[in-house]
């Protein structure tokens, strides 16, 4: 498991509150929408989303204001 799979598989679990959930449970190919994997439905989807636009954001804030003014 690289660290970035780590980072993915602690963010579901930190936002969807999976307490029952260890990251080495949710493997490369668990199904996220289904009864036999996760059984996730739309609102999580959209909660995982709304988490991963975060972090991206914040690093491409930090990118552009490193970056020289154009004119």
């Amino acid at each position: 498991m690289t660290e970035f799979e780590l980072e993915i598989r602690d963010l579901i679990i930190k936002v969807l509150l999976l307490e029952d959930v260890q990251p080495e449970d949710i493997e490369a190919d668990t199904r996220l929408f289904e009864e036999d994997g996760l059984g996730l439905d739309s609102i999580d989807s959209l909660e995982i989303g709304v988490a991963l636009q975060k972090p991206t954001a914040s690093r491409s804030t930090r990118t552009n204001k490193t970056l020289p003014p154009t004119l």
